[in-house]
């Protein structure tokens, strides 16, 4: 009989179902780190990556004594843990800690200052894109999979061509993200200014909306000034003061 830790993964998930804790030791030795890398890209604490692994791993083991395993373990798995910390993110507040992986000591306090920024403003940008090219991306770039298996895990409807598309979905907004965060804060202001609705709904606007307070507070000023003009029009004593307020500005 092959050992635990060459069998395939199909073959690991029928010794389980036989009542071989050792085949499923096997699996939790393959599969713990990967998942709790895909786990805290999603919660982004360690704390409730640990978490969402465990109930991964008693709820994978429950299934798989009942000889309820799926036809590939690997995407199965990666999507119980996506429900898993679905289910943590939408139950707790909102909260961060840093990953052990992260706190280097070898690193100078600036450098891991700024891997920390880096990590958190990555975080960030996944938390705009939509579920399925996020969760195609992390299982692709965290976890190895290949297409196919990228599809296993995202469920019926989804084949390995839905799979690539999705990726490259992910990878354009990141990267238009990561433009609109850098863009010249003179030239946000002037789209503003000029209310050109379509650039402004743009993924490299709204990015760097979210980055920049100066932008964004200059953006609501438009706005709430707007509607102070137009109170200021609606108010009788001053019907006679606007064309005095028209004229000192054409004047």
């Amino acid at each position: 009989m092959v050992g635990p830790s060459t069998a395939t993964d199909d073959a690991l998930a029928r010794r389980v179902a036989q009542g071989d804790e050792r085949a499923f030791e096997a699996l939790v030795a393959r599969y713990a780190e990967p998942l709790r890398r895909y786990c805290w890209s999603i919660t982004g604490s360690a704390e409730d990556a640990d978490e969402a692994v465990q109930t991964t791993l008693l709820n994978a083991h429950r299934a798989l004594v009942r000889g309820a395993g799926p036809a590939t373990v690997r995407s199965w798995l990666f999507r119980i843990a996506h429900n898993a910390c679905l289910n943590l993110v939408r139950d707790r507040p909102r909260w961060t800690s840093l990953d052990p992986a992260l706190a280097d000591t070898d690193r100078q306090p600036f450098d891991q200052s700024v891997a920390r920024e880096r990590v958190r403003r990555l975080r960030a940008d996944l938390e705009v894109l939509e579920p399925a090219p996020r969760t195609a991306l992390l299982l692709r770039e965290l976890a190895g999979m290949s297409h196919g298996e990228i599809a296993g895990a995202l469920g019926e409807g989804a084949d390995a061509a839905t799979a690539k598309r999705l990726i490259r979905e992910a990878r354009e907004a990141l990267h238009d993200i990561a433009l609109g965060r850098e863009m010249p804060c003179t030239d946000i202001r002037r789209t503003i200014s000029d209310g050109d609705g379509r650039v402004m709904r743009s993924r490299r606007m709204r990015s760097h909306l979210r980055d920049c307070e100066e932008c964004a507070t200059f953006r609501a000023a438009i706005g709430a000034r707007a509607h102070d003009l137009a109170a200021l029009a609606a108010v009788p004593a001053a019907a006679g003061a606007m064309p005095a307020l028209v004229g000192a500005a054409t004047g």
